[in-house]
């Protein structure tokens, strides 16, 4: 604080002493400087702690936030928060172009374990690179992330947690993805989010848990896509039941489509009253051998790490998404599409 903003402060406070710090802040800004409610309340008889000893005087101004100030603090938290999570219900995404392209909707990587078939996350990753149209997408746990008392986890893999962040990394920034979701592995990292660090300075779209967004070619067609981690719902005859019953509640979208429990499956949705064709998908998982499902005897329901879905623009609202379990056939497919006139 300059010399000549406490000098004007001690003025007003002195010709308005009833008036409230906040107000007092308020006439006290002018364009070279602004005077937060804190300062007023330092300089204001009683606003700060004072200790006598003798003839000497310590002043030591507040430590603690104003009431003012705090207000003022969470209400610009809550509109940016608000502001955030409006944008984030549909995130518009414009797809130059009316020719069909693909994503590759890589299961959870897990890329630290070692039942992790890491042949074949490089043999997709290259598929993406090299096919024109196709981009990549990330539904969650990239690594296994053990933490707490799961640390002891690290002792059954030969790769240690540094070596487990260094994969991350490669598998991040090895191809264009479209969208990165964070899974509960990934969450449990605590109050840092190491996955948001790395992919800081990419171009890329990271959510914590979930995204949804519309794709809008330049023919105007829209396809809305809605991505978790997770969806709620389960059953031991449908492992896609969790997308199935979102769409048949409210959701209505071309595709949903999640992770997290290593299963593959699929079904198709129409919405009666909208005519919304839905895809909905469950992913299974590059770590395609799991002690800890083989120990609780889980079935094995991995038929494929990946889906791929094809969109085309200009299709009928059938032949709007394909979807493959093959990134190979998928991407043969989608350069046949492309090509034709």
């Amino acid at each position: 604080m300059t010399e000549e903003t406490q000098e004007r402060i001690l003025r007003c406070i002195e010709r308005h002493p009833d008036w409230a710090d906040r107000r007092i802040a308020m006439a006290c800004r002018n364009q070279k400087s602004t005077t937060s409610v804190g300062e007023v309340r330092a300089l204001r008889p009683g606003g700060a702690d004072t200790i006598k000893i003798d003839d000497a005087e310590i002043f030591i101004p507040p430590d603690e936030i104003d009431l003012d100030e705090l207000l003022d603090r969470r209400r610009g938290e809550y509109e940016r928060k608000e502001a955030s999570e409006k944008a984030r219900k549909l995130i518009p995404v414009k797809i130059r172009g009316d020719k069909p392209i693909g994503i590759v909707h890589f299961g959870d990587p897990h890329v630290d374990d070692p039942g992790t078939d890491i042949l074949a996350l490089e043999r997709h990753t290259k598929i993406v690179n090299d096919t024109p149209g196709l981009y990549a997408s990330n539904i969650g746990d990239v690594s296994n992330n053990w933490t707490g008392r799961l640390a002891v986890l690290y002792g059954q893999q030969t790769a240690t947690a540094a070596e487990a962040w260094k994969l991350a990394e490669w598998l991040l920034s090895s191809c264009p993805w479209l969208y990165v979701i964070a899974g509960n592995h990934d969450s449990w990292s605590g109050a840092g989010d190491p996955l948001k660090w790395i992919l800081k300075h990419t171009n890329n779209l990271y959510q914590s848990d979930s995204v949804r967004m519309a794709l809008t070619f330049s023919n105007k067609r829209e396809v809305r896509l809605n991505c978790r981690h997770h969806w709620p719902g389960n059953s031991m005859w449908n492992a896609a039941h969790g997308e199935m019953k979102a769409a048949m509640t409210g959701f209505r979208d071309h595709i949903l489509i999640s992770g997290h429990t290593h299963r593959s499956g699929y079904g198709v949705v129409k919405c009666p009253a909208t005519g919304v064709i839905s895809h909905c998908i469950r992913i299974a998982s590059y770590k395609k051998y799991d002690r800890y499902a083989s120990e609780r005897g889980f079935t094995d329901g991995h038929i494929s790490p990946c889906a791929v879905t094809i969109i085309d623009p200009k299709a009928s609202d059938v032949g709007l998404v394909t979807v493959f379990q093959e990134p190979e056939e998928a991407a043969d497919f989608l350069t046949f599409k492309r090509g034709k006139k």
